[in-house]
């Protein structure tokens, strides 16, 4: 549109509010992210209430990822003004490869294009092409608000022939700052002098209260996307907390500065981030200083809550990386879905936006999983109720028991140090040959076939009885969907045969268990009693069964548990039915977890089923040795295998092509070292996920193999474990350990003599400190404190999986990559060369 001609009669109209403008529409285009919309249209308003004779002239247009397609696009090519924020050039060249234009030239021919922000390609790129770069627009963009975004919207109408608007000069943000939603912009405040008057002036101080941090990002505030945020906010103070929220970026600076008092305390006694989604490996070292649990919120980018609900996966693949394997590299626990992004129209200006609402149902869960880990730094241990879960596979005494961990040296090992600590462990004997007698006498699961058995160990033990009725009110609270199902696999528990027991006349659920003080030792419920039990060990389309629900009830709404301590590798509660990753209420691990803290005592070397742990299980883990061994043999062969296998499953979600790399030559190994052979394996079964578009299809279809060989591998290296099984926190004796050092360092046939010492010296230190981390960081975490990071594997194949007591990660950032992903980035690497 010719729109540096002028229409008299309009521009006399405008002469009376000192605008003078053009006759046709003026229409503004902005190419940007969906988190600018908000702030955006919220100048547009604020435009319309100083200037309402421009609302039927102006029209601002959108081109963002959540309205790509829904673009006007004659509108757009013709527009007069073209806001680019030059971040966004891929987006940029989506749409003009689309279209079949060039946006910058159709519009720059008789029109401006305002070039804004950081992008990969400099500036001059932009105005060679055409486009304008204003240090005020810029200034405008980079500071962000309502006032600024106010002004580049003038800009760009002043561009458009619109004269006689003010340009505000632009106002600076904050970079760090504390926040509260008190009015409709809510206030910042630059120290925390200037925030913590605030709140006392306004009463938002409760003295003696949990002190619950919130970070989130600087732009949140700037773009006016707070909605999500402010509604958390005040089901903080509904809770009963204090709330201390703030925005800074690098979020590890941020949470250190904004968090930590001249004395170096905790300003919070547990954080809830929306933080730490870009890679940064000393983001772990700022929050140990800080020394509080910190959980990982998510609001949802790719989908809808509607669509979250929905969906099997629950996070995109994309969405699991950023939302959720990156937070773990900071030491991040318990990721909770709370927001989603949804299109909203501003009633204002009928503009369609993007903003990032709260999904009600999940602020509550967020909320209480913090005041749960703030409660374990104020209350004293002699008051705390813990609980102690071992594994009980299959049904019976044989069955207790964990991957290569001693379960009654480690149980014996923790009363110990809690005793130490000052919790109530009761005063019986726990010994280990005591501990093992109780559990194995009082406390197992019994199959519906031994009914004798139940019945005597009813008679020995402490074993709680839930009543029906009881129950019933339980199940009852359970989301509908997640109820039906149980009802629908296990049918109605007044039909329940599994571990109850009918006295006089009333029909009661058991939950084994052995009372140490306020300590509970109880058997984690067997996953399902037919004849296939491994695959219902890991089945993920069947819910748990009810007395498996009436344990995790019973836990939370009777004995009022704390915390939960999963003892070894591994259990079933992260392996029941739900979504895979970014679980709601309707999801079975989700709603038997509850609040409760999860601690979880795991094998060092599984580093993919404790990924799984840490996502669905919401578990912070706390590592744990792999018994002594000697050097030579199939040790290390298997050890690559296994490797192999946890490479495959960090992969499966971030980067499905390189996880059917990593399956090729899992199957090559699985054929060359005999093991499809020993179980007759049809490993052609192991589906090659380049040729599967449905991810979550390619899991299930590997998962019942895959856990075969695992399952496989861990039996015949225990029948070669020289010094046996290690026990939590023990310290393994001098010959054990020098011949583990001499297994690890041996199997780098590239170190000198000289390098060979060191590298033993160092291992020797790292065994000797891991046996003290394991105990002495469990009791961290049950006092709520920050529990250090590091990767995870065999130590054979990498050694800084040394020292244990951590909760680790998949992703080791100093390794090269692996031949699997070198051979895919030379494949990648032709394929873009031709």
């Amino acid at each position: 549109m010719a729109h540096r001609l002028k229409s008299f009669a309009w521009l006399c109209g405008l002469l009376l509010t000192g605008l003078s403008s053009y006759a046709d529409d003026i229409d503004i285009v902005y190419l940007f992210s969906d988190g600018q919309m908000p702030v955006t249209a919220r100048a547009y308003r604020d435009l319309l209430a100083e200037h309402p004779e421009l609302r039927e002239q102006v029209r601002i247009h959108f081109i963002t990822e959540s309205v790509f397609d829904e673009v006007d696009v004659e509108a757009v090519v013709s527009a007069d003004v073209l806001v680019l924020d030059i971040m966004n050039q891929q987006m940029l060249d989506r749409f003009n490869e689309k279209h079949g234009t060039d946006l910058i030239k159709a519009i720059s021919a008789d029109g401006d294009v305002v070039a804004v922000g950081l992008g990969l390609l400099p500036k001059e790129h932009y105005i060679e092409l055409g486009a304008t770069w204003d240090h005020r627009a810029q200034a405008y963009w980079q500071n962000s608000g309502a006032a600024n975004h106010l002004g580049l919207m003038k800009t760009a109408l002043t561009l458009a022939g619109v004269s006689g608007l003010r340009l505000p000069d632009p106002v600076a943000g904050l970079a760090f700052g504390y926040y509260y939603p008190d009015g409709e912009q809510g206030q910042v405040f630059a120290t925390w002098e200037d925030f913590d008057e605030f709140r006392t002036a306004a009463g938002k101080t409760v003295p003696g209260s949990p002190r619950i941090a919130i970070g989130f990002y600087k732009s949140n505030y700037y773009t006016g996307d707070t909605e999500a945020l402010d509604a958390l906010i005040a089901e903080v103070e509904r809770q009963g907390a204090e709330v201390i929220p703030f925005f800074g970026y690098p979020a590890a600076q941020a949470f250190e500065r904004m968090l930590i008092d001249e004395a170096g305390d905790p300003r919070a006694d547990v954080g809830l981030s929306f933080l730490f989604r870009f890679a940064d490996f000393q983001s772990a070292e700022a929050l140990g200083k800080l020394d509080i649990p910190v959980l990982s919120l998510i609001t949802l980018y790719g989908r809808s809550e509607e669509e979250w609900r929905s969906s099997t996966s629950g996070l995109s693949i994309f969405e699991g990386t950023f939302q959720v394997a990156v937070p773990e590299l900071a030491g991040l626990v318990a990721p909770t879905v709370v927001g989603s992004r949804e299109k909203v129209i501003s009633p204002e200006t009928g503009l369609t936006v993007i903003r990032t609402r709260p999904i009600a149902s999940r602020l509550p869960v967020a909320v209480a999983r913090a005041l749960a880990y703030a409660s374990l730094r104020v209350k004293d241990n002699a008051d705390k109720k813990l609980a102690l879960i071992y594994y009980s596979y299959p049904p019976g005494r044989a069955g207790i028991g964990a991957s290569y961990l001693n379960v009654a040296d480690s149980l014996a090992n923790i009363l110990r140090s809690l005793s130490e600590a000052g919790y109530d462990v009761g005063d019986q004997d726990f010994s280990s040959d005591a501990v093992l007698e109780e559990i194995t006498q009082k406390a197992r699961n019994i199959g519906s076939y031994a009914p004798g058995e139940l019945a005597a160990m009813l008679e020995k033990g402490d074993a709680v009885r839930v009543g029906i009725e009881e129950y019933r009110g339980w199940l009852e609270s359970l989301a509908p969907q997640l109820k039906d199902k149980i009802l629908a696999d296990w049918g109605a528990p007044e039909d329940v045969e599994l571990m109850s027991v009918t006295e006089d006349g009333r029909l009661n659920l058991i939950v084994p268990l052995v009372r140490f003080g306020n300590v509970v030792l109880m058997p984690q419920p067997a996953r399902g009693w037919a004849e296939d039990k491994e695959k219902l060990y890991h089945a993920q389309d069947l819910s748990p069964h009810h007395q498996y629900v009436a344990a995790y009830a019973w836990l939370q709404n009777r004995f009022g548990a704390d915390a939960i301590v999963h003892l070894g590798t591994h259990g079933t509660l992260e392996w029941l039915d739900g979504k895979d990753i970014g679980q709601s209420r309707e999801d079975a691990t989700d709603a038997l977890l509850g609040s409760l803290p999860d601690l979880y005592i795991y094998n060092v070397d599984v580093v993919g089923e404790g990924l799984v742990a840490r996502r669905r299980g919401m578990a912070t883990l706390v590592d744990h040795m792999v018994p002594p061994f000697t050097q030579g043999g199939l040790y290390t062969e298997l050890a690559l295998l296994d490797e192999r296998i946890d490479d495959y499953y960090s992969n499966l979600q971030k980067n499905p092509v390189l996880a059917a790399a990593y399956a090729k030559e899992i199957r090559e190994m699985v054929v060359a070292l005999g093991i499809a052979k020993d179980l007759d394996l049809d490993v052609s079964d192991l589906a090659n996920l380049a040729n599967l578009a449905d991810v979550a299809h390619a899991q299930a279809a590997n998962h019942d193999l895959l856990h075969e060989v695992v399952d496989y591998m861990i039996d015949l290296r225990s029948q070669n474990i020289p010094y046996g099984l290690h026990a939590f926190g023990r310290l393994p004796d001098d010959t054990a350990r020098a011949s583990t050092v001499d297994a690890i360092v041996s199997a780098d046939r590239s170190l000198l003599p000289d390098a060979i010492e060191i590298m033993s010296a160092d291992m020797d230190e790292r065994i000797i400190e891991s046996a003290n981390r394991e105990l002495d960081n469990l009791i961290a975490s049950l006092n709520g404190s920050f529990i250090p990071v590091g990767v995870g594997g065999e130590p054979i194949r990498n050694p800084d999986a040394y020292p244990t007591g951590k909760n680790f990660f998949g992703l080791n950032p100093d390794k090269v990559p692996k031949p699997a992903a070198w051979k895919l980035g030379v494949e990648l690497a032709d394929i873009m060369l031709k």
